[in-house]
């Protein structure tokens, strides 16, 4: 058996021996490092060392700036716990998510059953900040007024039927949409 060759040493462990006789993997002498350094700035090399704590021996022995290290391992924790944080509110909001689509979803199949009955056309209307995937556009020239709805990507294939939309938005805001809506549907309950 060939003799054992010491590794450099590497982060949490140190003398380390290993050989590779016949294509077969030996460690022996395998110690674990028990020490937590703090580094400054996101380094890891000596100089950039604050502080260390050791576990390796009978009692926990602290080296090094306390100040600095305990600045250093409260932004390690914060950081670590803002992506836990950030992981948890996507799971959290991954069923919110899905029923807010599925209402998009229903209310577009509405709105091209719509724009089958009534003037209507499709565009790219781009919204600054929106995602790019909500910029389709249905606009419906209704007997009252023009109303439009955005429409995600994955809805696009609801809209196929429709021709490019040449008008211009009027401007409606939402409310004003519905409000119109909301009056033609008590017109029509009337007459």
């Amino acid at each position: 058996m060939e003799d054992f060759e010491e590794l450099p040493k590497m982060a949490g462990w140190h003398e380390a021996k290993l050989t590779v006789p016949e294509g077969q993997l030996q460690i022996a002498d395998l110690k674990p490092n028990y020490n937590i350094t703090f580094h400054r700035n996101g380094q890891y090399t000596p100089e950039s060392e604050v502080g260390r704590l050791d576990f390796n021996g009978p009692e926990l022995k602290f080296t090094g700036d306390a100040e600095e290290s305990a600045k250093v391992f409260i932004d390690w924790i914060a950081h670590a716990f803002k992506g836990r944080l950030e992981e948890e509110r996507e799971v959290g909001a991954a069923p919110e998510r899905e029923a807010k689509n599925a209402a998009y979803k229903e209310r577009n199949q509405l709105v091209a059953l719509l724009s089958t009955c009534f003037p209507s056309g499709k565009a790219k209307t781009a919204i600054e900040g929106w995602d790019e995937a909500w910029h389709g556009c249905v606009y419906i020239d209704f007997p009252w007024g023009q109303a439009s709805w955005h429409y995600h990507d994955d809805d696009a294939w609801m809209f196929e039927h429709l021709a490019p939309y040449t008008k211009p938005w009027n401007g409606h805001t939402t409310e004003e949409k519905y409000a119109a809506i909301h009056q033609a549907v008590k017109t029509r309950k009337t007459t």
